[in-house]
C-alpha cells in the first residue's frame, strides 16, 4: 500500500511538473505510456488514450498490459519493455527499442519506441522507474511536420514533397499517383532521400520527422 501511495505521489508530481511537456507530446500526436516492471500501464497521456479508443491494433488487457493485434508483436513489445525496465536495475544490456505494429484497418503501422525512465536526480520524487513507451499514429493527419527533416537533410523541393506525403501515410505507389510521376521516379527519389537522411524504411522516415520536431531530449 505504501509503495502504491508513493508511486501515486510521484505520478502526480510528474503530471504537475511536466504538464507543458506532456501537452506538447499530445499536440504532436505522440502517445505516451508509462509501464512498470510488471508490464502494467500506470499512466498515459491524451494521445495514448485516443489511440486506444480507436480499437485499431493497440489495446489494454484487463491487467492493464499493452496488447498488439499480432500475438507475436505483443510478445516482442513485452520483451522490449522488460529490457527497458531491466536496464534500470542493470540486469540486461541495451537492445532494440523500436517496433512497428500492424493495424486491422490497414492504416499505416503504429511506430513504437521504448526507453527507460528513471528520476535519478530526484527532480520529481524518488522511486519513479519505468519504461517510457511512445506510439506514433501516422494516420493522424496534420500532426508531424517535415520542415525540420527537410532542413536537416537539405532535401530538394521535390524530395520534401515526397517525404510530406509519406508522413501523411501514403505508400510509394500512391505518392507516384499524387505527384503524377512514375513509381520508378519515386523510388529513385526515395533512394536519394534515404542517403541524405541516413534512413531507409518508410517507418524510419516518419520517426525522423517526429524526432526533428519534438523539442525534448
Amino acid at each position: 500500500m505504501a509503495n502504491s501511495v508513493d508511486l501515486g505521489r510521484t505520478l502526480q508530481a510528474l503530471k504537475s511538473r511536466y504538464k507543458a511537456s506532456l501537452s506538447i507530446l499530445d499536440a504532436l500526436g505522440l502517445g505516451v505510456f508509462l509501464v512498470d516492471e510488471t508490464g502494467c500501464v500506470i499512466e498515459s497521456n491524451k494521445e495514448a488514450k485516443r489511440i486506444l479508443d480507436l480499437g485499431d491494433g493497440l489495446a489494454l488487457t484487463k491487467s492493464r498490459q499493452l496488447k498488439l493485434h499480432s500475438s507475436d508483436r505483443s510478445k516482442e513489445l513485452e520483451a522490449i519493455v522488460n529490457v527497458a525496465n531491466g536496464l534500470l536495475k542493470g540486469d540486461v544490456k541495451p537492445g532494440n527499442n523500436l517496433l512497428t505494429a500492424a493495424r486491422p484497418s490497414g492504416e499505416y503501422d503504429y511506430l513504437i519506441s521504448v526507453r527507460s525512465l528513471s528520476d535519478t536526480r530526484a527532480e520529481l520524487e524518488k522511486g519513479l522507474k519505468c519504461a517510457f513507451v511512445t506510439v506514433i499514429d501516422p494516420a493522424r493527419q496534420g500532426v508531424l511536420s517535415t520542415e525540420g527533416m527537410t532542413a536537416l537533410g537539405q532535401l530538394s523541393e521535390a524530395e520534401g514533397a515526397i517525404v510530406d506525403l509519406l508522413v501523411q501515410g501514403f505508400r510509394p505507389a500512391e505518392v507516384a499517383d499524387q505527384r503524377d510521376v512514375s513509381l520508378n521516379t519515386v523510388k529513385t527519389q526515395l533512394k536519394a532521400i534515404s542517403q541524405k537522411l541516413r534512413c531507409s524504411p518508410q517507418s524510419d522516415i516518419i520517426r525522423t520527422a517526429a524526432a526533428t520536431r519534438v523539442p525534448l531530449s
